[in-house]
């Protein structure tokens, strides 16, 4: 079968493979090479680098450049279905080296004929010609013997180096395109967890009164090549409640657009992150009392795969999304949903496995996430909020049999609200 990833067939590849029961280190000590996605992008941030040449037109890696890589992989004690996972790369481009460090955790998946497969995100940094940018590795590893799979993405970290992204692949064809089609039925077989229990939370007031605050559109982290935007913030306030809601819409059309000219894509949200803090310039008027659960039992804060629905719905029809619509978008969608509570500063994260299909590009106005305030003297505050939204796209390459996760992020909304409390 062959494979979306080639091997420089005159270098020797070395494993060096340890096992021992909750933990596997892996080494490639000898170069391998690497197959770009983006050919041109990966030429333009690397051009100070004159051995860089352009591959043809089905991306094949550039001239002289290859890639050195070790692991570690570490079994959570607690929860089988977790392993920590510590990736160091270096990248060999003529006489240039790159180097970088990501990690993160990934997910276990079962598939049908009893193999173990292990997906998820990883996050580093890289620094290219004295310029930070971020590193997002899509990680994929079977358990039947050490060999990895791995999506490299490089983007800018702000608007004002703008670079497109930079996608490429090393490692074995660990999600072949059987693989991917098994995942995707087991996507869509997707049934709710009936052991999770939803109680009576704090609820949203029926009678809400939010007024619009302000709405914002970030792009993803591109300079051109994935038009439209990234990710959209509503911001409402209902001054009666003292409530501020934070709406967010996906563009996963924008995404799939992006990687069909080269194949085809199944993108989804990964996770998506919602902040608001009390400003350091701000008078201690209000302080954030802590995030609406509605109907979500605030128990399953940061447990993974339960349901998400009783969470956002009463907020979305208040904020005058069709009921319809929350029923197509949340309905036995499950997530990982954490919340970091400090009175002056307060994050929700939530997450998504390989298995969800979190989509939010019909979500108008977007799915709130609501915070409490609560009033300690009266005074006008400002109060900043910060948005996030990473994608996955399940992605196959034209004139290839395997298929390959790749993470995108879209750039960050950072803006703020004044309230008189």
């Amino acid at each position: 079968m062959k494979r979306i990833f080639t091997v420089l067939l005159n270098l020797i590849l070395i494993l060096n493979c340890t096992f021992i029961t909750y933990a596997s280190d892996a080494e490639k000590t000898a170069g391998e090479s690497i197959d770009i996605y983006t050919a041109e992008a990966f030429t333009a941030l690397f051009s100070d680098v004159q051995a860089v040449t352009v591959g043809d037109s089905q991306n094949q890696p550039a001239e002289y450049s290859a890639i050195v890589y070790e692991y570690t992989f570490d079994r959570n004690e607690e929860n089988d279905n977790l392993a920590d996972v510590d990736l160091d790369f270096t990248l060999n481009i003529g006489d240039a080296d790159y180097s970088s460090s990501v990690s993160g955790t990934v997910d276990k998946y079962e598939l049908s004929d009893g193999t173990i497969l292990w997906e998820g995100l990883l996050r580093g940094k890289i620094n290219i010609s004295e310029t930070e940018y971020s590193v997002l590795a899509g990680f994929s590893k079977s358990d039947v013997n050490d060999d990895i799979q791995v999506s490299i993405t490089i983007q800018s970290k702000y608007e004002d180096n703008a670079i497109d992204p930079v996608i490429f692949f090393f490692g074995e064809n660990i999600i072949t395109s059987e693989v991917a089609n098994e995942l995707q039925e087991l996507s869509e077989g997707e049934s709710p967890d009936e052991s999770v229990s939803v109680n009576e939370g704090v609820q949203l007031t029926a009678g809400s009164n939010f007024t619009i605050k302000f709405a914002k559109y970030v792009k993803f982290n591109s300079s051109y090549s994935i038009s439209g935007f990234g990710q959209r913030a509503m911001v409402y306030y209902d001054s009666t409640c003292k409530q501020v809601a934070v709406a967010l819409r996906s563009y996963i059309s924008n995404i799939n657009k992006y990687f069909s000219n080269n194949g085809s894509s199944s993108a989804s949200i990964k996770s998506f992150t919602v902040q608001l803090s009390r400003s350091s310039d701000s008078s201690a008027y209000s302080y954030i009392a802590g995030v609406e659960s509605y109907e979500f039992s605030t128990s399953n804060f940061g447990k993974s795969s339960v349901l998400i629905k009783p969470l956002f719905e009463d907020a979305m029809s208040i904020l005058g999304v069709p009921t319809a619509t929350i029923l197509a978008i949340m309905d036995n969608l499950k997530g990982s949903v954490s919340v970091t509570h400090y009175t002056n500063n307060t994050t929700m994260k939530v997450s998504f496995g390989l298995l969800q299909k979190a989509n939010f590009d019909s979500a108008d106005p977007g799915v709130p996430v609501v915070f409490q305030l609560a009033k300690s003297s009266s005074g006008s505050v400002k109060y900043d909020v910060i948005t996030n939204m990473t994608y996955r796209a399940t992605i196959t390459s034209n004139g290839t049999t395997g298929a390959a996760t790749v993470y995108i992020d879209a750039y960050e909304i950072s803006d703020y609200i004044t309230i008189t409390m």
